[in-house]
């Protein structure tokens, strides 16, 4: 055997014996379920494990083939050993370490040590290591509901409306969210409904005024939004319980801005002489709204499932408006010095309404919906040309 062939046996018989020796003794348990006796050399946690078969084969494992891996301590202490080995032969049993087959930032890691070198790591890198939220839970109820809404939903086509007195022709499509399926279990199971809403609309209208004042165009946009809290305790007929209340919170921001331009006539002082221009004009407005009440149902069960009664429900609306306005003539700009404001703390809604529960209860919280509306109105002698679109959300 020629030389070089020799220190090639020596060098990896001395490398096979030094893996060996820092590597640790584990039980390595595939996804599938198979079981190998190996010895773990290195790992990185979320990547690989660097292990050493019953053969002396050396591979490189990915971590998602991995369910777990069990590091086990010898019991019993060989006739020899090298001075190395005390403090592995030592170590307690690591415990049972779950893999996840979420991945990790790459992070450096050391060799594995004795000592639950695999636990201390994954503490380590804990803070750093981002997991996967859990899947959320759906109860077979509210899975039932997610089926009704798809099912409705599926007949769900745009209406269109031409009334023919007014030439007014309206378009509108509604679509109901599966978040109402929070909605229809809160109202039989009870307990906190949280909700929004939001509506974005646009409106042009264009009038000829006739005479001196010519031609008016406005158009504006605007934008609300809502959040509502709200609570109910539904009857019972298993606990003999035939009334319930409902508890709402709730408020409403909205800004609306609108712009128009007509002709009009003006005093020009230099050549003190009437003349003709255009006026442009700029709206502004806002509103917060609150939305306090409480509601009582009175009635009695005619069957196990069948609840008829009265609901009695007082709302407290708090509002506050502010307004301003401004328009432009012939290079002068002339504004309202101060905004209007009005705050209305007196705002009072009441409501008394007759049927089963089902009904009454939809009364309490708006369907979770995707909506689009949309009308055209053709101008009269009397009337402007009208057009608005507006698309509205509410879920929960």
């Amino acid at each position: 055997m020629s030389t070089w062939r020799i220190k090639s046996a020596v060098l990896l018989t001395v490398f096979l014996t030094a893996s060996l020796f820092c590597a640790q003794k584990a039980k390595l348990v595939y996804k599938n379920g198979t079981e190998l006796e190996c010895m773990i050399e290195s790992y990185e946690i979320g990547k690989y494990a660097e292990i050493i078969d019953a053969s002396g084969s050396k591979r490189i494992v990915s971590w998602d083939n991995i369910n777990e891996i069990i590091f086990v301590n010898e019991k019993e202490t060989p006739e020899t050993q090298s001075p190395a080995e005390p403090e592995l032969l030592s170590a307690p049993v690591d415990p049972v370490v779950p893999v996840s087959p979420a991945p990790v930032p790459p992070a450096t890691t050391e060799p594995a040590s004795s000592g639950g070198s695999m636990l201390d790591q994954f503490k380590k890198n804990r803070a750093d290591t981002e997991t996967d939220p859990e899947p959320e839970t759906i109860s077979p109820e509210k899975q039932q509901h997610i089926e009704d809404i798809r099912q409705e939903n599926e007949y769900e086509k745009p209406e269109v409306d031409l009334n023919k007195d007014t030439g007014k022709l309206s378009v509108s499509y509604y679509q109901t969210l599966e978040s109402d399926a929070n909605r229809r279990s809160w109202i039989e199971d009870g307990g906190i409904l949280k909700g929004s809403g939001m509506t974005v609309n646009y409106t042009m209208t264009s009038m000829d005024m006739g005479g001196t004042l010519g031609q008016f165009d406005m158009s504006g946009f605007g934008m609300t939004y809502s959040g509502t809290l709200k609570w109910i305790k539904p009857p019972s007929y298993d606990e003999n319980k035939s009334t319930w209340s409902a508890f709402s919170l709730g408020a409403m921001g909205s800004f609306n801005i609108t712009f128009g331009s007509m002709d009009m006539p003006y005093f020009d002082w230099s050549t003190s002489t009437l003349r003709q221009g255009e006026a442009n004009f700029t709206m502004l407005a806002y509103e917060f709204s609150g939305n306090i009440g409480y509601t009582f149902g009175l009635g009695r069960y005619l069957s196990p499932e069948d609840w008829k009664g009265v609901m009695l429900a007082l709302y407290w609306k708090p509002n506050f408006v502010m307004s301003r306005s401004s328009y432009e003539l012939n290079g002068d700009y002339y504004d309202d010095e101060e905004p209007s404001t009005e705050f209305n703390m007196t705002g009072f809604q009441w409501t008394i309404d007759f049927g089963d529960f089902g009904a009454l209860a939809d009364k309490l919280a708006k369907e979770a919906h995707f909506s689009i509306n949309g009308f055209i109105i053709p101008e009269t002698d009397t009337t402007p040309f009208m057009m608005s679109i507006g698309v509205g959300v509410v879920w929960y």
